[in-house]
Parts: structure tokens; C-alpha cells; sequence
């Protein structure tokens, strides 16, 4: 049976989307790491060298799952509900907290019940500062109570992507065969260049003000979502430059309870800017941070954002 080493540097050539770097800086990095791997004595020093492995990756979600780290994010999974989104009405202003992008956290019906609550608001604040992320088909049916139909708000291209001039267009995903971002991932890995545009709902589109607070814990579609509403919107964005981790990348199973999270495929926002390394910028610089709503809103209020 091929060594852990093996198998990661087999998956990584294989999956990992910056053919550049596999080509230029890889075989170094590798032939070093593997030199180091051969003679290693115990779990410890084997673990590091892979751990050396999958961070020389220049990009965000790489990971080593190791089988404590596998054990919790497991439990952390357990109750995915319990971020999901917070919706709150002070008078005509809405408050969304939308803290995951995750299919099994937020779910269409928490999207139709974040519709429902806009109805009759005159301003929206979405708070994205604690936004883990999560798939492109959530950030598409948020957003399309939000844009007009056929608005592009993601660009996905794994390897042979690149070579590609124009995206596979697609809207959404049934959401019971999209639990776990399974379609989403055959999808790019069947077209190779994806671009997510918004649908026409049946609510009417949110026509009053806009804010979208951030900071630098809004993580990947979180990321996605606010340069959405930066493209498309004139929504003010408040806080700090998000984390500027915005990649496709998906779990691939090692022997020995080990696994590896690889970066099969870059993203970008609807009109083609690069956010990985970089983040969204907001329109107005603050320390937003340790705010809850209410001095949140004082905040705003004091920005003269609020009418």
C-alpha cells in the first residue's frame, strides 16, 4: 500500500487546480518533503511532513484532516442549524445575520422566511461578519431575492477550466441532492468553468437601502455574496476586508482515519474579480467587530446610513 506521503502528493497533483505551481515550485517542495518522509521515526514527524505538504499549497483550504480534526469538525456538524440565519425587525429596519452559506444551515425555507420579513422594511442590514461560508447555489437563492434575474454572482473554473472561454451558466441546485455541495462539485467537475447566476423568484425584490456589514471573519461564499452585492447594488459596505480565503475545495479520504482538504477549483465574483489573498474591500473603513444589534444600529445611525 502506497505511504500516506504517496497518497497525499498523488491526490494533490491530481486535484489541485494551479498547474503552475504543480509544475514550477511543486517537484522541490515534494522531493524535499518525501526525503524528509523516508527517513522520519514516528506518527509525530510523518504528521508534520504531511502538514509541510498540504500548506505549501499557495492558496486558502488546504488542509490536513487529521483524525482528531476529523473528529471535530464532526461533532462541530453535528447540529448544523445552529447558524443558521437570524432575522430580526426593529420598526422598517431588518437586521440578517446569514452566518453560513451552508446548504443544511440555511435552507431555501430560511430564505423565503428572509423575503417575508423585507416585505415592509425600508432599510436591510446584512451582517455577514460571521460567515463561514458554504455554496454557491445558497449565495444564488439569497441573492436572487435581492438582483434581478440572471445576474452573475460566481465564477468557479477547476484545471481544464482555464482553457475555456465561456462558463457553463447554471441557477440553482435541488436542494435535497445538494445536502453536502455533492452537486455542485459534480457540476464543476463535469463543466469545468461555472458561472452562478440569480433566478427570478416569486417575491418581489428587496427595493429599499442596503448595508452589509463584514469583517475579517466572513469567510469564501460569504466573501462571494458581499462582492455580489458590491457589483449590483449601491448597498454601503461597513466594517473590515473579509478574510480572503475564497476557493472550491472538497475532502478527499487517506488511509489510516487521515484525509486532506484540496483546492480543485478557483473562484471568482460574478464579474471575474479575484478575491482569494485579497478579500472585499468595504466602502467604509470600521471596527464593527464586538457590535451587537443594537449598538450596531446606533453605529449605523451615527453614519448617517440609516435615513
Amino acid at each position: 500500500m502506497p505511504t500516506l506521503f504517496d497518497q497525499l502528493v498523488q491526490l494533490i497533483e491530481q486535484e489541485f487546480y494551479d498547474v503552475d505551481f504543480l509544475d514550477h515550485q511543486w517537484p522541490d517542495i515534494k522531493g524535499n518533503l518525501a526525503a524528509q518522509y523516508r527517513t522520519a521515526t514516528g506518527v509525530d514527524q510523518q504528521e508534520a511532513l504531511l502538514q509541510q505538504a498540504v500548506q505549501s499549497l499557495p492558496v486558502s483550504h488546504a488542509v490536513l484532516l487529521t483524525p482528531a480534526l476529523k473528529a471535530k469538525i464532526a461533532q462541530h456538524e453535528e447540529h448544523p442549524r445552529r447558524l443558521r440565519p437570524v432575522i430580526t425587525a426593529y420598526g422598517d429596519v431588518v437586521v440578517a445575520q446569514i452566518r453560513s452559506f451552508k446548504v443544511r444551515t440555511t435552507t431555501v425555507a430560511d430564505i423565503q422566511q428572509f423575503a417575508e420579513a423585507c416585505q415592509t422594511a425600508t432599510h436591510l442590514i446584512l451582517d455577514l461578519r460571521l460567515n463561514d461560508g458554504g455554496a454557491g447555489s445558497v449565495v444564488v437563492e439569497l441573492a436572487s431575492r435581492l438582483l434581478p434575474a440572471d445576474t452573475p454572482v460566481l465564477r468557479i473554473r477547476d484545471r481544464l477550466g482555464f482553457h475555456m472561454a465561456r462558463p457553463h451558466q447554471v441557477t440553482s441546485f435541488p436542494e435535497n441532492r445538494n445536502l453536502d455541495h455533492e452537486a455542485e462539485v459534480q457540476a464543476i467537475q463535469q463543466y469545468h468553468y461555472v458561472e452562478y447566476r440569480t433566478r427570478a423568484a416569486a417575491d418581489p425584490l428587496f427595493r429599499g437601502e442596503i448595508i452589509v456589514v463584514v469583517d475579517s471573519r466572513c469567510y469564501s461564499c460569504g466573501e462571494i455574496f458581499v462582492q455580489a452585492m458590491k457589483e449590483h447594488t449601491q448597498a454601503a459596505v461597513v466594517g473590515a476586508p473579509s478574510a480572503g480565503f475564497v476557493v472550491a475545495a472538497t475532502d478527499y479520504p487517506l488511509s489510516h482515519g487521515y484525509g486532506v482538504m484540496i483546492p480543485f477549483a478557483e473562484m471568482r465574483s460574478g464579474r471575474d474579480v479575484m478575491l482569494e489573498g485579497t478579500g472585499v474591500e468595504p466602502h467604509i473603513k470600521a471596527n464593527v467587530t464586538d457590535l451587537d444589534n443594537d449598538p450596531l444600529l446606533n453605529f449605523l445611525a451615527g453614519l448617517n446610513l440609516l435615513g
